[in-house]
């Protein structure tokens, strides 16, 4: 099987109004794993919308090992665990999709999330093309100098 590090597959409940994931990371054995989240959506032509989920893995200065298989169960409340100073667009349910992105930064700044949500477009488009995608696209110079990994994982993840 291939690296999933950092990529999700999961669905959306409208009912419950709910994201059910299972995220490429080892097993948490010592629930010292944190995530935030962000509502990024965006308003597309045509009154659409784009949903788009931002989540934040704080887990050391070090990057993860390749795994090969979804281990770690994430739930997100789309009304009361996203944080919503990013986009005021509701997540719409009824979207045949969304787009998940998982970031790996101990140190997430308000302009790092703003410059991730500048290039949202472009990654629906990668993760479109095979669902999950592992991207560099978030580096910013070296990141063993940063101390930190800033890595990137794109999914699209069906209702």
């Amino acid at each position: 099987m291939t690296d999933v590090r950092y990529t999700a597959i999961g669905h959306i409940n409208e009912i419950s109004r709910k994201l059910f994931l299972n995220i490429g990371l080892p097993v948490d054995t010592n629930n010292s794993y944190e995530f935030e989240s962000y509502n990024l959506s965006l308003a597309l032509p045509k009154k659409e919308t784009l949903n788009v989920v931002l989540t934040n893995f704080k887990f050391g200065e070090r990057e993860l090992d390749p795994v090969e298989n979804y281990y770690h169960k994430l739930e997100i409340n789309l009304d009361a665990d996203l944080l919503q100073t990013y986009s005021k667009i509701p997540i719409n349910c009824e979207n045949p999709h969304l787009l998940f992105l998982l970031v790996h930064d101990d140190a997430l700044y308000p302009d790092d999330i703003k410059n991730l949500q500048k290039n949202i477009l472009e990654y629906y488009a990668l993760a479109n093309i095979k669902n999950t995608h592992l991207s560099n696209a978030y580096q910013k110079g070296d990141p063993a100098l940063a101390g930190k990994p800033r890595t990137l994982g794109m999914s699209i993840i069906k209702r």
